[in-house]
């Protein structure tokens, strides 16, 4: 069988014999960015996405306070849904 790809896989009969203590090999930065906004250098859209975002995480906070609090008819903010019942 020709491999596809330029990693391997293990699949699970074999993954199961691997020791727990083994590490992966692949090195990564710590702390390496992720960001959770790119403005790609225009300040203008950095500042209103930035405020669109704070909006959003206050109106979300806001409401899954609510939710928590027991109200259950709680209008979310645009582009997420309520969490799951508990």
């Amino acid at each position: 069988m020709e491999q596809l790809f330029w990693y391997s896989f293990l699949g699970a009969e074999r993954v199961m014999r691997v020791p727990i203590t083994r590490r992966g090999s692949k090195w990564e930065l710590f702390g390496a960015r992720n960001p959770t906004l790119a403005a790609d250098g225009d300040a203008e859209a950095a500042r209103e996405a930035v405020t669109r975002l704070r909006a959003f995480r206050e109106a979300y906070r806001a409401a899954l306070m609510r939710w928590r609090a027991g109200e259950r008819d709680v209008v979310h903010a645009a582009g997420c849904e309520p969490p799951p019942p508990s």
